[in-house]
């Protein structure tokens, strides 16, 4: 399995001046929902700051992280751009150690 990250960026059909609860993300919600039920989503969820959001998956490959990322409802629509990186987590627990 290989862990990635994706940065989710406002799009050209972001909404200026409007906060992440308030653009049109429900189908966004809801496919990042079922990768969460399907294992593949560690994490997620907006920053603070309105300026888009993170994902960490765990997948197979490359080829199926940019896949995940070409069907985001979100990113399809415009509403975001998405940045995808190849990510390690580090056991801090035993780091060092």
């Amino acid at each position: 399995m290989k862990t990635y990250f994706i940065r989710h960026l406002p799009g050209p059909a972001w909404i200026a001046g409007k906060g992440f609860a308030e653009q049109s993300l429900l189908e966004h919600g809801s496919y990042i929902h079922r990768l969460y039920q399907q294992g593949i989503l560690l994490e997620g969820g907006p920053f603070l700051d309105d300026q888009g959001g993170l994902a960490i998956i765990q997948v197979e490959s490359q080829a199926q992280a940019e896949q995940i990322v070409a069907e985001d409802p979100a990113v399809v629509s415009g509403i975001f751009t998405a940045e995808l990186h190849p990510w390690m987590r580090v056991n801090w627990e035993t780091y060092g150690g």
